[in-house]
């Protein structure tokens, strides 16, 4: 996984959110562990995975998100606005 830091993050903004749609990056800050940014395609991918695994805790996590699991697996991205 690519790390860079928040400044950088920052600075190079559409860079970075192009490189994430290939390749998960994590954003550092002060040395540490921050955000993950990832594609869309990735993050369904992840919740599909956590759904087939455990139902409670997917839902527990999507609603953490302030969404909804259909909202998540929605082919519209506009749905996450």
């Amino acid at each position: 996984m690519k790390q860079i830091t928040s400044a950088d993050f920052v600075r190079s903004f559409g860079d970075h959110t192009d490189a994430a749609m290939t390749e998960p990056t994590l954003i550092t800050r002060n040395g540490r562990g921050r955000p993950v940014i990832l594609s869309v395609d990735s993050y369904r991918e992840l919740l599909a995975l956590a759904v087939k695994d455990d139902v409670e805790t997917a839902r527990l996590f999507v609603s953490a998100c302030g969404t909804s699991l259909r909202q998540c697996f929605s082919p519209d991205v506009r749905s996450y606005q």
